[in-house]
């Protein structure tokens, strides 16, 4: 008896080695996508401020993490060295006077120097 299954089961598999591969089905058409438009991107605005009393890296840090607050801030950087930080935001979410307002906050005087 189990030689028979031994025989049957071998003969199986000869004939699955042997036996030509499927052919491969057509890949599916992709389906037609539909144009999307999207929303143009906010022009950016960015300003540079001099601010006074900006003496080490701790005051860098705290001016980058008030101004980052503000939800349509993009980008912040700070140098003591320069006493200069510069703010790329959204124009239409933040204006330059909030943004100077968050850096006085923390007792530092900020006035616009450059806009880009």
């Amino acid at each position: 008896m189990k030689r028979v299954l031994f025989v049957t089961l071998t003969a199986l598999a000869l004939l699955a080695a042997c036996a030509p591969a499927p052919e491969k089905a057509a890949a599916p058409e992709p389906a037609p996508t539909a144009e999307v438009e999207t929303a143009a991107a906010p022009e950016l605005e960015t300003v540079k401020f001099k601010v006074e009393g900006m003496v080490c890296t701790n005051c860098e840090d705290a001016i980058k993490g008030e101004v980052g607050k503000i939800e349509a801030v993009k980008n912040v950087t700070a140098s003591h060295v320069k006493l200069e930080t510069e703010v790329t935001f959204d124009p239409g979410g933040a204006s330059r006077d909030q943004i100077k307002t968050a850096i006085e906050k923390l007792g530092f005087k900020a006035v616009i120097s450059v806009e880009g």
